[in-house]
Protein backbone atom coordinates (compact mmCIF):
# COMPACT_ATOMS: atom_id res chain seq x y z
CA UNK A 1 0.00 0.00 0.00
CA UNK A 2 2.76 2.57 0.72
CA UNK A 3 4.16 1.85 -2.77
CA UNK A 4 0.73 2.56 -4.27
CA UNK A 5 0.49 5.86 -2.38
CA UNK A 6 3.95 6.78 -3.63
CA UNK A 7 2.93 6.01 -7.22
CA UNK A 8 -0.19 8.13 -6.85
CA UNK A 9 1.78 11.11 -5.57
CA UNK A 10 4.34 10.82 -8.38
CA UNK A 11 1.55 10.63 -10.96
CA UNK A 12 -0.21 13.64 -9.44
CA UNK A 13 3.07 15.57 -9.65
CA UNK A 14 3.37 14.66 -13.33
CA UNK A 15 -0.15 15.97 -13.91
CA UNK A 16 0.69 19.19 -12.05
CA UNK A 17 3.80 19.77 -14.17
CA UNK A 18 1.57 19.85 -17.25
CA UNK A 19 -1.12 21.97 -15.60
CA UNK A 20 -3.63 19.08 -15.65
CA UNK A 21 -5.93 17.78 -12.93
CA UNK A 22 -5.54 14.19 -11.77
CA UNK A 23 -9.16 14.08 -10.52
CA UNK A 24 -10.67 15.66 -13.64
CA UNK A 25 -12.46 13.77 -16.44
CA UNK A 26 -12.41 11.26 -18.06
CA UNK A 27 -14.36 9.57 -15.32
CA UNK A 28 -12.96 6.40 -13.87
CA UNK A 29 -14.59 3.14 -14.88
CA UNK A 30 -13.01 -0.04 -13.64
CA UNK A 31 -11.90 -2.42 -16.37
CA UNK A 32 -12.08 0.10 -19.22
CA UNK A 33 -9.93 2.95 -20.47
CA UNK A 34 -11.28 5.51 -22.90
CA UNK A 35 -9.61 8.77 -23.84
CA UNK A 36 -11.49 10.44 -26.64
CA UNK A 37 -9.76 12.46 -29.34
CA UNK A 38 -11.61 15.60 -28.33
CA UNK A 39 -10.62 15.29 -24.69
CA UNK A 40 -7.00 14.51 -25.63
CA UNK A 41 -6.81 17.60 -27.86
CA UNK A 42 -8.27 19.71 -25.06
CA UNK A 43 -5.72 18.33 -22.57
CA UNK A 44 -2.84 18.97 -24.99
CA UNK A 45 -4.01 22.54 -25.57
CA UNK A 46 -4.27 23.13 -21.82
CA UNK A 47 -0.78 21.70 -21.27
CA UNK A 48 0.70 23.88 -24.04
CA UNK A 49 -0.81 27.01 -22.51
CA UNK A 50 0.51 26.04 -19.09
CA UNK A 51 4.03 25.35 -20.37
CA UNK A 52 4.15 28.57 -22.38
CA UNK A 53 2.98 30.57 -19.38
CA UNK A 54 5.08 28.98 -16.61
CA UNK A 55 8.04 27.21 -18.18
CA UNK A 56 8.96 28.58 -21.58
CA UNK A 57 8.75 32.36 -21.17
CA UNK A 58 8.92 34.07 -24.59
CA UNK A 59 12.05 36.07 -25.28
CA UNK A 60 11.80 39.70 -26.43
CA UNK A 61 12.38 40.10 -30.17
CA UNK A 62 15.85 41.13 -31.28
CA UNK A 63 15.79 43.32 -34.42
CA UNK A 64 19.30 42.23 -35.38
CA UNK A 65 18.21 38.60 -35.62
CA UNK A 66 15.21 39.25 -37.88
CA UNK A 67 15.57 37.49 -41.20
CA UNK A 68 13.39 37.29 -44.26
CA UNK A 69 14.03 33.57 -44.79
CA UNK A 70 11.06 31.20 -44.30
CA UNK A 71 13.33 28.49 -42.89
CA UNK A 72 12.99 29.85 -39.35
CA UNK A 73 9.19 29.72 -39.51
CA UNK A 74 9.28 26.21 -40.97
CA UNK A 75 11.56 24.98 -38.17
CA UNK A 76 9.33 26.66 -35.60
CA UNK A 77 6.28 24.89 -37.02
CA UNK A 78 8.15 21.59 -36.89
CA UNK A 79 9.06 22.13 -33.23
CA UNK A 80 5.46 22.98 -32.37
CA UNK A 81 4.20 19.90 -34.18
CA UNK A 82 6.83 17.70 -32.53
CA UNK A 83 6.00 19.05 -29.08
CA UNK A 84 2.31 18.45 -29.65
CA UNK A 85 2.97 14.84 -30.67
CA UNK A 86 5.17 14.35 -27.61
CA UNK A 87 2.51 15.84 -25.34
CA UNK A 88 -0.16 13.57 -26.83
CA UNK A 89 2.01 10.55 -26.11
CA UNK A 90 2.88 11.70 -22.58
CA UNK A 91 -0.70 12.61 -21.68
CA UNK A 92 -2.01 9.29 -22.98
CA UNK A 93 0.59 7.50 -20.85
CA UNK A 94 -0.39 9.65 -17.87
CA UNK A 95 -4.04 8.66 -18.06
CA UNK A 96 -3.07 5.02 -18.52
CA UNK A 97 -1.00 5.21 -15.34
CA UNK A 98 -3.89 6.97 -13.60
CA UNK A 99 -6.20 4.15 -14.69
CA UNK A 100 -3.80 1.54 -13.32
CA UNK A 101 -3.56 3.33 -9.98
CA UNK A 102 -7.34 3.62 -9.61
CA UNK A 103 -7.78 -0.06 -10.50
CA UNK A 104 -5.21 -1.07 -7.90
CA UNK A 105 -6.81 1.16 -5.27
CA UNK A 106 -10.16 -0.49 -5.90
CA UNK A 107 -8.60 -3.94 -5.44
CA UNK A 108 -6.81 -3.20 -2.19
CA UNK A 109 -9.47 -0.97 -0.61
CA UNK A 110 -10.98 -3.83 1.42
CA UNK A 111 -7.58 -5.21 2.44
CA UNK A 112 -6.48 -1.72 3.39
CA UNK A 113 -9.58 -1.22 5.55
CA UNK A 114 -8.89 -4.53 7.30
CA UNK A 115 -5.26 -3.56 7.93
CA UNK A 116 -6.33 -0.20 9.37
CA UNK A 117 -8.78 -1.92 11.69
CA UNK A 118 -6.06 -4.34 12.76
CA UNK A 119 -3.61 -1.51 13.45
CA UNK A 120 -6.19 0.18 15.66
CA UNK A 121 -6.46 -3.00 17.72
CA UNK A 122 -2.72 -3.08 18.34
CA UNK A 123 -1.20 -1.80 21.53
CA UNK A 124 -0.30 1.86 20.83
CA UNK A 125 2.74 1.59 23.10
CA UNK A 126 4.28 -1.03 20.78
CA UNK A 127 4.34 1.38 17.83
CA UNK A 128 7.81 2.73 17.06
CA UNK A 129 8.42 6.46 16.58
CA UNK A 130 11.39 5.84 14.28
CA UNK A 131 11.06 7.22 10.76
CA UNK A 132 13.02 7.18 7.51
CA UNK A 133 13.62 10.35 5.51
CA UNK A 134 11.89 10.08 2.15
CA UNK A 135 11.31 13.09 -0.08
CA UNK A 136 8.59 11.21 -2.01
CA UNK A 137 6.68 10.06 1.08
CA UNK A 138 2.97 10.78 0.98
CA UNK A 139 2.14 11.98 4.49
CA UNK A 140 -1.47 12.58 5.47
CA UNK A 141 -0.65 13.85 8.95
CA UNK A 142 0.66 17.34 9.83
CA UNK A 143 4.13 17.70 11.29
CA UNK A 144 2.73 19.47 14.36
CA UNK A 145 -0.74 20.01 15.79
CA UNK A 146 -0.99 22.48 18.68
CA UNK A 147 -4.01 22.20 20.97
CA UNK A 148 -5.18 23.23 24.42
CA UNK A 149 -6.75 20.81 26.89
CA UNK A 150 -8.84 20.73 30.02
CA UNK A 151 -7.63 18.07 32.46
CA UNK A 152 -8.13 16.74 35.96
CA UNK A 153 -5.82 14.62 38.06
CA UNK A 154 -6.86 10.98 38.30
CA UNK A 155 -7.05 9.30 41.72
CA UNK A 156 -4.27 6.90 42.57
CA UNK A 157 -5.51 3.36 41.78
CA UNK A 158 -5.40 0.72 44.51
CA UNK A 159 -5.01 -2.14 42.06
CA UNK A 160 -1.40 -2.85 41.11
CA UNK A 161 -2.35 -3.76 37.53
CA UNK A 162 -4.05 -0.40 37.00
CA UNK A 163 -1.10 1.61 38.27
CA UNK A 164 0.87 1.05 35.05
CA UNK A 165 -2.00 2.41 32.91
CA UNK A 166 -2.36 5.28 35.37
CA UNK A 167 1.32 6.14 34.89
CA UNK A 168 1.10 5.94 31.07
CA UNK A 169 -1.76 8.44 31.07
CA UNK A 170 0.39 10.88 32.99
CA UNK A 171 -1.98 10.64 35.99
CA UNK A 172 -4.40 13.01 34.18
CA UNK A 173 -7.76 12.70 32.44
CA UNK A 174 -8.40 14.93 29.39
CA UNK A 175 -12.04 16.05 29.24
CA UNK A 176 -11.72 18.91 26.71
CA UNK A 177 -9.58 19.46 23.61
CA UNK A 178 -9.44 22.38 21.19
CA UNK A 179 -7.18 22.81 18.15
CA UNK A 180 -5.09 25.96 17.97
CA UNK A 181 -2.63 25.62 15.09
CA UNK A 182 -1.55 23.22 12.34
CA UNK A 183 2.14 23.40 11.38
CA UNK A 184 3.84 21.90 8.33
CA UNK A 185 7.64 21.87 8.11
CA UNK A 186 9.60 21.69 4.86
CA UNK A 187 13.35 21.50 4.44
CA UNK A 188 15.33 24.66 3.91
CA UNK A 189 16.51 25.64 0.42
CA UNK A 190 19.94 24.52 -0.72
CA UNK A 191 22.82 26.94 -0.30
CA UNK A 192 22.86 28.46 -3.76
CA UNK A 193 25.31 31.25 -4.52
CA UNK A 194 22.58 32.78 -6.64
CA UNK A 195 20.32 34.72 -4.24
CA UNK A 196 17.37 34.78 -6.64
CA UNK A 197 17.52 31.01 -7.00
CA UNK A 198 17.74 30.61 -3.22
CA UNK A 199 14.65 32.76 -2.62
CA UNK A 200 12.76 31.07 -5.45
CA UNK A 201 13.46 27.62 -3.99
CA UNK A 202 12.35 28.74 -0.52
CA UNK A 203 9.08 30.07 -1.95
CA UNK A 204 8.48 26.82 -3.83
CA UNK A 205 8.97 24.79 -0.64
CA UNK A 206 6.66 27.08 1.31
CA UNK A 207 4.13 26.62 -1.50
CA UNK A 208 4.34 22.86 -0.96
CA UNK A 209 3.72 23.37 2.75
CA UNK A 210 0.70 25.55 1.96
CA UNK A 211 -0.68 22.87 -0.36
CA UNK A 212 -0.37 20.29 2.42
CA UNK A 213 -2.01 22.68 4.89
CA UNK A 214 -5.03 22.91 2.59
CA UNK A 215 -5.55 19.16 3.01
CA UNK A 216 -4.97 19.27 6.79
CA UNK A 217 -7.29 22.22 7.39
CA UNK A 218 -10.02 20.61 5.31
CA UNK A 219 -9.70 17.43 7.39
CA UNK A 220 -9.61 19.47 10.62
CA UNK A 221 -12.93 21.19 9.93
CA UNK A 222 -14.45 17.82 9.03
CA UNK A 223 -13.32 16.36 12.38
CA UNK A 224 -14.33 19.44 14.41
CA UNK A 225 -17.69 20.60 12.97
CA UNK A 226 -18.17 23.21 15.72
CA UNK A 227 -14.91 25.04 15.01
CA UNK A 228 -14.80 27.98 12.61
CA UNK A 229 -11.09 28.80 12.39
CA UNK A 230 -7.59 27.45 12.97
CA UNK A 231 -4.08 28.89 12.60
CA UNK A 232 -2.06 27.41 9.71
CA UNK A 233 1.75 27.77 9.69
CA UNK A 234 4.04 26.67 6.85
CA UNK A 235 7.84 26.76 6.99
CA UNK A 236 10.90 26.20 4.83
CA UNK A 237 14.05 26.29 6.91
CA UNK A 238 14.08 29.66 8.66
CA UNK A 239 11.36 31.14 6.44
CA UNK A 240 7.77 30.82 7.58
CA UNK A 241 4.29 32.13 6.86
CA UNK A 242 0.92 31.88 8.55
CA UNK A 243 -2.74 32.80 8.43
CA UNK A 244 -5.92 32.26 10.41
CA UNK A 245 -7.94 29.92 8.21
CA UNK A 246 -11.72 30.28 8.24
CA UNK A 247 -14.05 27.40 7.51
CA UNK A 248 -15.67 29.26 4.60
CA UNK A 249 -12.23 29.65 2.94
CA UNK A 250 -11.48 25.92 2.99
CA UNK A 251 -12.63 23.28 0.48
CA UNK A 252 -14.85 20.61 2.00
CA UNK A 253 -13.35 17.23 2.89
CA UNK A 254 -14.15 14.28 0.64
CA UNK A 255 -14.41 11.18 2.84
CA UNK A 256 -14.42 8.85 -0.17
CA UNK A 257 -11.17 10.15 -1.69
CA UNK A 258 -9.68 10.98 1.74
CA UNK A 259 -8.60 14.40 0.52
CA UNK A 260 -10.00 17.89 0.03
CA UNK A 261 -12.82 17.92 -2.48
CA UNK A 262 -11.73 19.73 -5.64
CA UNK A 263 -14.43 18.58 -8.05
CA UNK A 264 -16.89 21.47 -7.67
CA UNK A 265 -16.29 24.93 -9.11
CA UNK A 266 -16.55 26.54 -5.66
CA UNK A 267 -13.90 24.28 -4.14
CA UNK A 268 -11.60 24.83 -7.11
CA UNK A 269 -11.95 28.58 -6.65
CA UNK A 270 -11.15 28.27 -2.94
CA UNK A 271 -8.05 26.19 -3.71
CA UNK A 272 -6.90 28.74 -6.29
CA UNK A 273 -7.14 31.59 -3.74
CA UNK A 274 -5.62 29.53 -0.91
CA UNK A 275 -2.07 30.88 -1.02
CA UNK A 276 -3.28 34.48 -1.12
CA UNK A 277 -4.59 34.05 2.44
CA UNK A 278 -1.06 33.72 3.88
CA UNK A 279 1.23 36.59 4.80
CA UNK A 280 4.46 37.27 2.92
CA UNK A 281 7.11 34.85 4.27
CA UNK A 282 9.34 36.21 7.05
CA UNK A 283 12.59 34.93 8.52
CA UNK A 284 12.61 33.51 12.04
CA UNK A 285 14.33 35.73 14.61
CA UNK A 286 13.74 39.03 12.82
CA UNK A 287 11.67 41.85 14.27
CA UNK A 288 8.86 41.24 11.81
CA UNK A 289 8.84 37.54 12.70
CA UNK A 290 8.56 38.36 16.40
CA UNK A 291 5.65 40.69 15.69
CA UNK A 292 3.80 37.96 13.80
CA UNK A 293 4.41 35.43 16.60
CA UNK A 294 3.12 37.93 19.15
CA UNK A 295 0.02 38.47 17.01
CA UNK A 296 -0.61 34.71 16.89
CA UNK A 297 -0.25 34.46 20.67
CA UNK A 298 -2.38 37.48 21.60
CA UNK A 299 -5.13 37.17 18.97
CA UNK A 300 -5.51 33.43 18.40
CA UNK A 301 -4.13 31.47 21.39
CA UNK A 302 -4.70 33.36 24.65
CA UNK A 303 -8.40 34.11 23.92
CA UNK A 304 -9.02 30.37 23.51
CA UNK A 305 -7.99 29.67 27.11
CA UNK A 306 -11.27 31.22 28.27
CA UNK A 307 -13.15 28.53 26.36
CA UNK A 308 -11.93 25.71 28.60
CA UNK A 309 -15.02 24.62 30.58
CA UNK A 310 -15.11 23.32 34.13
CA UNK A 311 -14.70 19.54 34.41
CA UNK A 312 -17.83 17.36 34.70
CA UNK A 313 -19.19 16.72 38.18
CA UNK A 314 -18.10 13.09 38.32
CA UNK A 315 -14.52 14.11 37.48
CA UNK A 316 -14.66 16.86 40.09
CA UNK A 317 -15.74 14.28 42.65
CA UNK A 318 -12.84 12.04 41.71
CA UNK A 319 -10.45 14.97 42.03
CA UNK A 320 -11.92 15.94 45.42
CA UNK A 321 -11.70 12.34 46.56
CA UNK A 322 -8.06 12.27 45.50
CA UNK A 323 -7.39 15.45 47.50
CA UNK A 324 -9.18 14.06 50.58
CA UNK A 325 -7.21 10.84 50.31
CA UNK A 326 -3.98 12.82 49.97
CA UNK A 327 -4.90 14.88 53.06
CA UNK A 328 -5.67 11.71 55.01
CA UNK A 329 -2.33 10.23 54.00
CA UNK A 330 -0.58 13.40 55.13
CA UNK A 331 -2.41 13.29 58.49
CA UNK A 332 -1.39 9.65 58.95
CA UNK A 333 2.22 10.50 58.19
CA UNK A 334 2.13 13.37 60.67
CA UNK A 335 0.65 11.09 63.39
CA UNK A 336 3.36 8.51 62.76
CA UNK A 337 6.05 11.19 63.02
CA UNK A 338 4.56 12.44 66.30
CA UNK A 339 4.51 8.90 67.75
CA UNK A 340 8.15 8.40 66.79
CA UNK A 341 9.11 11.70 68.44
CA UNK A 342 7.30 10.75 71.66
CA UNK A 343 9.02 7.37 71.80
CA UNK A 344 12.40 9.01 71.29
CA UNK A 345 11.72 11.51 74.08
CA UNK A 346 10.69 8.71 76.44
CA UNK A 347 13.92 6.84 75.76
CA UNK A 348 15.96 9.95 76.51
CA UNK A 349 14.10 10.55 79.81
CA UNK A 350 14.66 7.02 81.14
CA UNK A 351 17.29 6.68 83.95
CA UNK A 352 20.34 4.51 83.16
CA UNK A 353 20.51 1.37 85.32
CA UNK A 354 23.93 0.93 87.00
CA UNK A 355 23.00 -0.46 90.43
CA UNK A 356 20.44 2.34 90.71
CA UNK A 357 23.07 5.14 90.66
CA UNK A 358 24.02 7.90 88.26
CA UNK A 359 27.53 7.98 86.73
CA UNK A 360 28.22 11.19 88.66
CA UNK A 361 27.59 9.35 91.97
CA UNK A 362 29.95 6.58 90.99
CA UNK A 363 32.73 9.03 90.13
CA UNK A 364 32.22 10.92 93.43
CA UNK A 365 32.36 7.69 95.48
CA UNK A 366 35.54 6.60 93.72
CA UNK A 367 37.14 9.94 94.57
CA UNK A 368 36.37 9.53 98.33
CA UNK A 369 37.85 6.05 98.33
CA UNK A 370 41.10 7.41 96.94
Amino acid sequence: MPELIKREKETRNRFDKLGLDFDDNPKYKRGTFTLTKGYLDEAVEKAEEYLDRNVQAPRPPNPRQERTSTRIQINKDKRIKKRKATLEKDITKLYQDRKGILDKQAEVSKDDADSVAESRRQDPYDISIESISDSTAFDKEPDMFISIHGKVKLPEPRNREEKFVHMLRGTFKIYFSLGVAIVEFKRGPSRFFDKDRYIRTALELIGEAQADLLQYCSAYFACYPDEDSVVAIGTSGGYWTWTNIKRENTPRWDFVKARANDSSAKNKQLAKKWRDLFIKPVYLGTEQSDQELTKIRDDHILPLLDRIPDPPEFLQQDEEGEEEQANEDEDEDEDEDEDEDEEQEQEEDEEPEDNGRWPEDIEEEAAWEM
